[in-house]
């Protein structure tokens, strides 16, 4: 078990260059709104995938042995260098800038207060999913009484929510702008959040995975259009700024899940405390990126 943990951690350090140099590479090669459309659509990839992994696992070990599931994946990732080195050319156009490292260039992020508004909007907006995924399983089977095989049947209502608010996005992000639909996110993210507060009442799975459904739709929204505006800030430091996104986009939710697991007390009220708190902080995100007139 050991070596399999160091492995993935490994192969994790490997795995999430890929997401932070990818959304560089967008805002290389297109504009502010036109790089919110194209992460909208790159996201939505993003959440198939993890769905579609668990199956194909499973259906590697029952047909073959569970040792297939490293072959097939060493040979996916040849196949995936191969394409890399061979497809994937350089898009960075050159940039006369003095600023080297990732500690300048965070210095020089941070003093934009847009910047810190988008990173305040993912980060929270992805806390909120965290927390909710950390706290969903327990309220489900111990105080719902709800199997196994009921939550990961509801559990495709949020998947469904965020790919249509990606999809959405990815449609809308060219011809509406990306801070427009930064505020038109905040609709579902209200309505959500006002819907689950019926969960104690109510005693439903669906009061707790119909909120959520509006919630991620409002994440599907809020995050690509929030990412793409942190690299357009400084485009010639797009690669440090996702980077730091994508450190605070996960160091928040991990905070916030333990935060959910110390403060559970058997009820309803630590996950609707928490994922209401992480709301209106990325709310705030949303009203402090407003630009200046």
């Amino acid at each position: 078990l050991e070596l399999l943990l160091l492995g993935r951690f490994v192969q994790g350090m490997g795995g999430v260059v890929g997401i932070t140099v990818g959304r560089s590479i967008v805002r290389d090669v297109y504009g502010l709104n036109k790089s919110a459309s194209i992460i909208g659509y790159i996201t939505m990839a993003m959440v198939v995938a993890p769905m579609i992994g668990p199956l194909a696992g499973g259906f590697l070990t029952e047909l073959a042995s569970w040792r297939y599931i490293f072959i097939f994946i060493s040979l996916y990732t040849a196949i995936l260098l191969i394409a890399v080195f061979h497809y994937q050319h350089e898009t960075r156009r050159h940039v006369d800038t003095a600023v080297t490292g990732i500690l300048p260039a965070a210095s020089i992020l941070f003093r934009h207060r847009q910047f810190t508004g988008y990173l305040v909007a993912i980060a929270f907006a992805s806390g909120l999913f965290f927390v909710f995924i950390a706290a969903a399983p327990f309220v489900m089977m111990e105080l719902l009484g709800a199997g196994p095989s009921d939550y990961g049947m509801y559990f495709v209502l949020t998947a469904f929510g965020y790919m249509a608010g990606n999809f959405v996005t990815g449609r809308l992000a060219t011809r509406l702008g990306a801070q427009r639909l930064l505020v038109i996110a905040l609709v579902p993210l209200v309505l959500g959040i006002l819907a689950m507060m019926s969960l104690p009442v109510l005693q439903h799975p669906l009061a707790l995975f119909l909120p959520m459904m509006f919630l991620t739709f409002s994440n599907g929204l809020t995050i690509p259009s929030a990412t793409a505006s942190c690299l357009s800030i400084r485009p010639d430091l797009a690669g440090s700024a996702s980077g730091i996104t994508g450190f605070c986009q996960v160091g928040c939710g991990m905070l916030l899940s333990l935060v959910s697991g110390f403060l559970q007390n058997g009820t309803y009220y630590p996950l609707l405390v928490l994922m209401s708190v992480s709301a209106l902080i990325s709310a705030f995100g949303v009203w402090l990126s407003r630009p200046t007139q």
